[in-house]
């Protein structure tokens, strides 16, 4: 185990990815923070994703043979846990590679592949994505479904909303009821530019059924079988989520709330790639070289070189630092999050370690 602190070729070694994520990002002239903000973070990651992004460029560029994906199978499946399936489903890409992998990666990080530019691999995060607890590995049903909302410029519609819970709930077979809007826990938070909505399974109206002439509500099969009920039902309804409009019209009540502030979309121009993306970089490296003397050094050496910009390495303040370090304060806590989804085990971001296995 080394310590890359303070070893100035070490860190250039570190974040060689993410130099080159930044200097594609800029000379592109992306400005959508959907894109600038998990491409970059997964630029920076090492553990899985190192093997993601070299397995990702070898589809990209059609170079898909079994003989070269079966060597960086075993690579990848030293990060993943679970039976040996990697080699059979790398095995299986014969004809469209690349949808074939993307798809894998994004059902392993949730994030959408849309290309590999320069080495770089670009990631979209959708505005809406939907995960799911279970309390063991044997249960059936969830115990919680949660809805992550991206905020951005551009808020997600409630319809969209709706829209995903639906497709998840369905490709995971997941049940839900289409026939009954009934009161079940629905909670949310704001955290970190997402709307986060947890929802519960509930219980849809008990059947009723007559029992001596009277109407009763059914709580379990056996109140079904007793002498004189009549009337009976085919089957009870097991738990299940309340459907899709349930969810669209929550979220809808949470955008007229005030804390929903946090998610609409904010007024004016999406922001100046050329100050957002040095700011992201800068805040990464703050993390491992620490002073900023040194992380302009490198900016102005891997990256700000694209702008033709340069920063002071002397130590006292322009309007342009002051802006960049304001800047990289605003990004922290997205960076930070989007950095967490890609699970990279060496790295403490915003803790001021690095290090690193040899």
């Amino acid at each position: 185990m080394g310590s890359l602190s303070g070893d100035r070729l070490a860190a250039e070694e570190a974040f060689e990815e993410l130099f080159r994520a930044a200097r594609m990002l800029l000379r592109e002239g992306v400005s959508e923070e959907e894109i600038m903000f998990p491409t970059i973070a997964f630029a920076a990651a090492g553990g899985a994703a190192s093997a993601w992004r070299e397995l990702l460029a070898t589809a990209w560029s059609g170079e898909c043979r079994r003989s070269s994906l079966s060597d960086l199978a075993g690579g990848l499946y030293d990060y993943l846990t679970g039976p040996p399936w990697v080699k059979e489903w790398l095995s299986a890409a014969e004809v469209n590679c690349w949808s074939f992998i993307s798809n894998e990666f994004m059902d392993y990080y949730a994030v959408l592949p849309l290309a590999v530019v320069d080495g770089v691999v670009l990631l979209l995060r959708e505005p809406v994505q939907v995960g799911f607890l279970y309390e063991s590995q044997d249960a059936e049903l969830p115990c919680e479904t949660t809805l992550s909302i991206l905020q951005g410029p551009k808020r997600p519609p409630p319809e969209l909303v709706a829209k995903t819970y639906r497709s998840a709930l369905s490709k995971d077979g997941i049940p839900w009821s289409e026939e009954y809007l009934w009161p079940t826990k629905t909670e949310h938070r704001v955290s970190e530019g997402l709307l986060v909505i947890s929802v519960y399974p509930g219980s849809p109206p008990r059947p009723q059924v007559r029992f001596n002439s009277k109407p009763v509500k059914v709580d379990n099969v056996e109140d079904l079988l007793k002498p004189g009920a009549s009337s009976l039902p085919e089957q009870v309804e097991k738990l299940a989520f309340p459907p899709p409009e349930w969810v669209e019209h929550y979220y809808a009540a949470v955008l007229k709330m005030g804390e929903s502030r946090e998610i609409r979309g904010r007024p004016g121009p999406a922001p100046d790639p050329n100050h957002f993306i040095p700011a992201c970089v800068a805040w990464f490296l703050s993390s491992l070289v620490g002073g900023r003397k040194e992380v302009h050094r490198l900016l102005n050496k891997h990256v700000l070189h694209i702008l033709a910009k340069e920063l002071p390495e002397e130590g006292f303040s322009t309007s342009e630092t002051n802006r960049l370090w304001r800047d990289a304060n605003k990004v922290g806590a997205r960076l930070r999050k989007a950095y967490a989804e890609f699970r990279n085990p060496c790295f403490e971001a915003g803790n001021g370690s690095f290090t690193y296995e040899e």
